[in-house]
């Protein structure tokens, strides 16, 4: 039997419903038709989501188009939906952005959208949400807090701070027994900065009182909106002997490590020794010192167990100090 060959490009146009026939077509015609298809339902551009945590400043810089696409390569152009109700946010084209909080914003989050257009279509809307760690969004972040004494019968504290928000003034405070606190001074912050800013009070002491009591210090800092915030205690004892002149101990507030400033007459020797409330001896550390003012760390104290603790100083195998620490 001969069999006839059958093309499948060429069809006879067959009348089956009025009006509607089968007509002859080619493969180069369905290509054409799927190029036309193509052209007129192009795909959108895609945005996604972003998740941005701050780590070191309140002002937070980054670009939201580098996990975005377009399904043919386009250039992407990006334009703000929505704005943070916390601060002012600046959104470039190329993607690029910067938030800037508010003076009253205290919270951990953030959040701000925006699509992308490729020149004929957009994305959706992406969220970008900014995070910040508890720690970044106090008033004040205190990095440093010590005090010397000078010729003039004085305690001169100094402190640093690394960032600060709405920050309108510190209070100094002192108090001879560490529980009754008074104000002896003020000094004016710089509201809100980025920078590091050093600050320094001078505390007129009469020499009957440092030489009979520790002194206790603490910075009382407080917002343009009257939020307060204090910091740990500064113990000030003061010496004015051959060797030794004043020591400050504080917990470092930059991570909570015990910190010592020793101001010294002369070259010394001097050891540290951490004891428990059973007397054990838990950390120690051993150092021959400088003339002037020298600041030791105690490493590691920060994750001690909470509980009492006594600080031994011993200059020179001669004086000796001894404070009494909380751990909380």
């Amino acid at each position: 039997m001969k069999h006839s060959n059958i093309s499948l490009a060429a069809v006879i146009a067959l009348a089956l419903i009025p009006g509607f026939t089968f007509a002859q077509t080619s493969t180069t015609d369905l290509a054409n038709s799927y190029k036309n298809y193509e052209g007129i339902y192009e795909m959108p551009p895609v945005a996604a989501n972003d998740y941005i945590t701050s780590s070191n400043s309140r002002n937070v810089s980054g670009n939201v188009v580098t996990n975005d696409h377009d399904p043919k390569g386009k250039n992407l152009t990006a334009y703000l939906v929505e704005a943070s109700a916390d601060g002012e946010i600046t959104l470039n084209k190329n993607g690029n952005f910067n938030f800037t909080p508010s003076s009253k914003f205290y919270g951990t989050k953030t959040t701000f959208s925006y699509k992308v257009c490729n020149g004929s279509l957009c994305s959706e809307t992406a969220v970008v949400t900014i995070n910040y760690p508890p720690e970044m969004m106090i008033p004040c972040m205190l990095v440093d807090f010590g005090a010397n004494y000078n010729d003039g019968n004085d305690v001169v504290l100094n402190w640093t701070t690394s960032f600060e928000n709405n920050n309108d003034r510190f209070e100094i405070e002192r108090s001879t027994d560490g529980t009754s606190f008074a104000k002896v001074g003020t000094v004016k912050g710089n509201g809100t900065t980025n920078v590091k800013q050093n600050y320094s009070f001078t505390n007129s002491v009469s020499r009957q009182v440092s030489s009979k009591n520790d002194l206790y210090y603490r910075l009382r800092q407080i917002t343009g909106d009257n939020r307060t915030t204090t910091s740990k205690a500064l113990i000030v004892r003061v010496y004015k002997t051959k060797s030794l002149q004043l020591v400050s101990v504080t917990p470092n507030p930059a991570i909570n490590d015990i910190k010592v400033n020793v101001q010294l007459n002369e070259t010394s020797f001097i050891v540290l020794k951490l004891m428990n409330s059973a007397g054990t001896e838990v950390m120690r550390k051993s150092v021959k010192s400088n003339e002037g003012l020298n600041s030791f760390t105690m490493e590691g104290t920060s994750s001690l167990d909470k509980g009492v603790y006594l600080l031994e100083m011993i200059v020179n195998s001669k004086e000796r100090m001894v404070v009494k620490l909380m751990k909380d």
